[in-house]
């Protein structure tokens, strides 16, 4: 095997696992957004001093946390995805030479 072949076949392998594993964390992320508990409303989530109570700052990081989550996974999904399609089509045309 041309050591090119191999160089992007081994490109598109792995980009196509890190694609997989983009779409099953936006899958998981999207799954958990569905089941986070509601936010408490403004007047609930005040501790007598003014402050916000720690169950409403759990639930704001746990929001915080699933957007990081949904961000990094639409990201890795599209670079992913652009990676592996040029290796794949640099490959193809690889073996029609």
């Amino acid at each position: 095997m041309d050591p090119k072949k191999f160089y992007y076949y081994s490109i598109a392998f792995v980009s196509l696992f890190i694609l997989l594993w983009g779409a099953a964390d936006l899958a998981n992320t999207l799954i958990g957004s569905f089941y986070r508990a509601p936010m408490p409303s403004a007047e609930q989530g005040m501790a007598p001093d003014g402050m916000m109570s720690e169950q409403n700052l759990d639930v704001y990081y746990q929001r915080k946390m699933l957007l990081d989550r949904y961000s990094d996974s639409l990201i890795r999904l599209i670079v992913g995805g652009v990676v592996f399609l040029y290796a794949k089509k640099q490959a193809d045309e690889l073996e029609k030479s």
